[in-house]
């Protein structure tokens, strides 16, 4: 069973009454039957499963919706009967060259009409890899996978205490995916490969309050999809990626990769928007090198493009009543994830050192990571108080109104670690 709570006071004041309270378990009983037909002329899987899943929810917290504040309270008690089926089929032809596998599944369960029917969420998937000569390999695989939404969607309630969610806008999430790449190897202490994906979404679950993918959405205030949803959302994400490996080369091992991507989901007009890991670009740097007398020196170095972010509404951020439900600002969900953080990198190191006695072996270690102390970009933090403490009265409307302060936000420092460990 899995238990998530969370709650929130104003202002971490646990003697004020509380903003949120929100507890739910999650309980899976599964029962999965698979069977391997080896004396056919192929390889065959074949299986089905049964799941029972009981969801509770307690939920209470203050909102300010159309320009008014309330309550939303509910308790939740949910149980779900899914089902899932499989089968893949696999082989080798051409003295070992090809190697091909086609599978079909299912999924289900008995929340709506829509998740009961196999067909809506009949995924095939078929890949495949070929052996040019000793040195050239390319891969290629095509599926389509199911998703159930999650168990916050399908229990949520609104105010009068109905399950909105349990209508046929509620869907199955599907990715229809397309993977394709080749591999390379010069020697066997190198070894190169470039990869290129695809990815397409249907059926994503969309805030129906906000107008935005919940793929996109942080947990800042409340829980993801613990409200109306509509399955109307697509998404895409594609790109690709190089790797390039040098093994036991002189006692030196490198592993260089680099990735481009882009992650968009669309919002209520339909408009594709960068979703919150858009970072674009990712290289990652890893080596070791044996040195002589059991000394090990490693490193790490990785640099992730800037993350996109939002604004903030400015006229609701500053409604005195707006802010007394979250103490926070409110997104402006129109420019949704439209500014972009900076790049981020750092530099990690560590050195080992090994002591071999007749029956076990003591490693000592030194780990510093962001060697160079890099000071990442956060999105900026919004306060209504100024440097005295003081809330900052809008003096234009004192009475409904505040003003705000933008603080400049990094993270980052330098982490020192001397550790000991002993293999036995």
């Amino acid at each position: 069973m899995l238990r998530n709570n969370n709650f929130k006071y104003p202002d971490n004041d646990d003697t004020q009454p509380r903003l949120s309270d929100y507890t739910s378990d999650e309980a899976e009983n599964k029962l999965r039957f698979e069977r391997t037909y080896s004396g056919l002329p192929f390889r065959l899987l074949a299986g089905a499963g049964l799941q029972y899943a009981h969801y509770t929810n307690q939920t209470y917290r203050k909102r300010f919706i159309d320009g008014n504040a309330s309550e939303l309270r509910y308790a939740s008690d949910l149980d779900l009967f899914g089902y899932q089926i499989f089968a893949q089929a696999s082989d080798t032809y051409f003295d070992e060259k090809l190697s091909l596998s086609i599978g079909v599944s299912s999924i289900g369960n008995n929340f709506n009409r829509n998740m009961q029917n196999p067909i809506g969420q009949l995924s095939p998937r078929i890949s495949a890899s070929y052996k040019l000569d000793n040195r050239w390999t390319v891969n290629a695989n095509i599926g389509r996978y199911a998703m159930r939404p999650a168990y916050t969607t399908l229990g949520y309630k609104n105010g009068d205490g109905e399950y909105v969610n349990r209508n046929e806008m509620l869907k199955h999430i599907l990715s229809d995916q397309a993977i394709a790449g080749m591999e390379y190897l010069p020697s066997g202490k190198m070894r190169f490969s470039l990869e290129s994906f695809y990815k397409h979404y249907r059926h994503y679950p969309l805030s129906v309050s906000e107008g935005v993918s919940i793929a996109s959405k942080g947990t800042d205030y409340g829980q993801i999809g613990d409200e109306e949803i509509v399955s109307t959302g697509k998404g895409r994400a594609y790109g690709g990626e190089f790797s390039g490996k040098l093994i036991d080369w002189n006692r030196l091992n490198t592993t260089v990769t680099y990735t481009f991507f882009r992650s968009e989901f669309t919002d209520k007009n339909g408009t594709y928007r960068p979703s919150g890991w858009d970072t674009r670009h990712m290289v990652n740097v890893i080596s070791s090198y044996r040195l002589p007398k059991n000394w090990h020196l490693a490193m790490r170095w990785r640099m992730v493009g800037g993350a996109p972010y939002s604004p903030i509404d400015s006229d609701l951020s500053t409604n005195k009543e707006a802010w007394a439900i979250t103490r926070q600002v409110y997104i402006d969900y129109n420019k949704f994830n439209s500014l972009r953080l900076r790049r981020s990198h750092q530099l990690d190191v560590r050195i080992d050192k090994e002591f071999y006695f007749d029956k076990w072996v003591l490693n000592v270690y030194t780990d510093i990571q962001n060697v160079y102390n890099f000071q990442s970009q956060n999105p900026p933090i919004y306060t209504n108080k100024d440097a005295n403490g003081e809330v900052m009265d809008d003096p234009a409307d004192p009475e409904q109104k505040q003003l705000l302060r933008q603080i400049e936000s990094y993270s980052g420092t330098i982490l020192p670690t001397i550790g000991i460990i002993v293999k036995i």
